[in-house]
Order: structure tokens, then sequence, then C-alpha cells
């Protein structure tokens, strides 16, 4: 048989077989996986977002729907009214805290050694 290159990395190769392209699994395992790679970063930017979040994305880019939207303008920062804690929030942080449910942990068996 004639002598070729791998298709991978470029070493010499004398095939088994017409069809053999690399010269080792590594290299044809290193050639399909990148193949694979290239073709999914392919279909990744060829396809429609699929996503609520690939969608907002798509939207912010330049050349999507909000391309040329104004930048926002935030008119007044704070409350116009203090917000305070209703009635019924502080009368539960003055709450006592609860007692124990009558279990401790302490006196719980040992469940490190299961017997069978």
């Amino acid at each position: 048989m004639i002598e070729r290159k791998c298709t991978y990395c470029g070493n010499p190769v004398i095939p088994r077989e017409a069809k053999h392209k690399f010269c080792s699994d590594d290299c044809r395992i290193g050639f399909y996986a990148e193949e694979r790679r290239e073709a999914v970063a392919r279909l990744r930017q060829e396809r429609e977002a699929s996503t609520y979040f690939e969608h907002a994305q798509a939207d912010a880019a330049p050349g999507g729907r909000f391309a040329n939207a104004a930048p926002l303008h935030v008119t007044r920062a704070e409350p116009s009214v203090p917000l305070t804690a209703p009635d019924w929030s502080r009368a539960m942080a003055s709450m006592p805290d609860e007692p124990p449910l009558n279990e401790d942990v302490n006196w719980l068996p040992d469940m490190t050694v299961v017997e069978r």
C-alpha cells in the first residue's frame, strides 16, 4: 500500500485498508471530537434562541429588537415614603424562641454501623 499522512497529526501512515486515514486511535478520536465541537458551535450560532435567557441576549445584541432603544433614565432613586416593617412583623421579631420538641440529637442511636 502507499504511505499516506495522518489526517489529524500529519505523521506518515501505512494503511491496512484503503479507508484508513489515521495513524492511531488517539488521532481518530481527536479528529472526530474536534469535528463534533466545530459542528456544535456552528449549530449554536445558526439556531434560534430556545430559552428565555437566549431570547433576551438576542434582543439586546446589535441588530436585536432593543438595539436602538434609548438608555434607561431613572427619575427617582428613593421611595417617596420611607418603608417600615408592618406591625405583625415587628411582633414576630419580639417573640421568644420556641422550646425544643423534646428531641435531643445527642441521645439518638448511632446510625454509622448498619447491621444486616
